[in-house]
């Protein structure tokens, strides 16, 4: 079984890319994330990373920006976002997509593990997913193909890197860290609750997708000019996730400085993060009988 693994997109569904799809031979498309999430949000991110740092104010993103700016970024990454996912049911005509959300997907999928909404879900965007048929949405579930399971686990989660903190800048600061603290905990556990209820059957042959990578594989950040630069965006509970259970393979996005292969640490159970498609980058996994990688190609 030869699988398509795609994502990064942030918008852009390039004719190139288009072209090259169609000479690639495969029986499913699994996508890891980050579909919408234009560019144009990064400078206001990065004034906002720089602003944590130094431990200032934050304010309402809406405030931060400008409600005129904020709004029309809305609607481009809406328009933007949409094309992306048209296309990629497109490529449903001929084979199954199956895909999870990545962390710039705000607003097209609903978060569970916070007691209060982290971004508002647009209807619009729901009704526009719903009309798209081909495309299935397992980010915080399992889909089946040919006899593996694969679970999936997107969406935006907190990086292990942010409870990294020796000192508080004031009340605030501590009260936004126990914030996240309550929420990575939520996260993990509904994580592993999903694991345990899974069948002796479907566990023999288990695929995990996500679109942040586990600690230790290609997750550390490059970008000179970024807080976060050289510090890492792994997830450690995906690590124990793998260790426990032992899926054949993991497949993961997010890290754009990366494409490649590589086995979490401490195991021969290999990462396959296909590099993004913003760049017109893709893989296709090929895998044998036992449901193991036989070879990787990547675009």
């Amino acid at each position: 079984m030869k699988i398509l693994v795609i994502g990064d997109f942030q918008g852009v569904f390039s004719d190139k890319l288009k072209r090259k799809l169609k000479k690639v031979d495969y029986d499913l498309v699994i996508g890891v994330g980050d579909y919408g999430g234009i560019k144009d949000w990064m400078p206001h991110v990065m004034k906002r990373l720089k602003a944590a740092k130094e431990g200032e104010k934050l304010k309402d993103i809406m405030e931060f920006m400008g409600k005129k700016r904020y709004m029309d970024l809305l609607k481009k990454d809406f328009t933007y976002s949409k094309k992306v996912y048209t296309e990629l049911n497109k490529l449903g005509n001929r084979k199954k997509v199956l895909y999870v959300f990545g962390n710039g997907d705000d607003g097209w999928y609903r978060y569970p593990f916070s007691a209060k909404d982290l971004w508002p879900v647009d209807k619009k965007n729901l009704k526009a997913l719903k009309r798209l048929k081909n495309l299935k949405d397992f980010t915080y579930g399992k889909a089946k193909f040919n006899g593996v399971t694969f679970v999936g686990f997107g969406g935006y989660v907190d990086i292990d890197s942010y409870f990294n903190v020796k000192e508080f800048k004031d009340a605030k600061d501590k009260e936004r860290l126990m914030i996240r603290i309550k929420r990575h905990t939520w996260t993990k556990r509904n994580f592993f609750s999903r694991l345990n209820k899974l069948s002796k059957k479907e566990r023999q042959n288990l695929v995990f997708v996500f679109h942040y990578p586990p600690k230790g594989v290609f997750d550390i950040i490059k970008s000179k000019g970024n807080p976060m630069d050289g510090k890492s965006a792994g997830i450690s509970f995906f690590n124990e996730a793998i260790k426990k259970y032992k899926p054949k393979f993991v497949l993961c996005g997010h890290m754009h400085e990366y494409k490649g292969m590589k086995n979490v640490p401490g195991t021969n159970i290999p990462v396959i993060n296909p590099g993004d498609a913003e760049k017109d980058k893709f893989a296709v996994v090929e895998i044998d009988d036992n449901f193991k990688v036989k070879k990787v190609k990547f675009y």
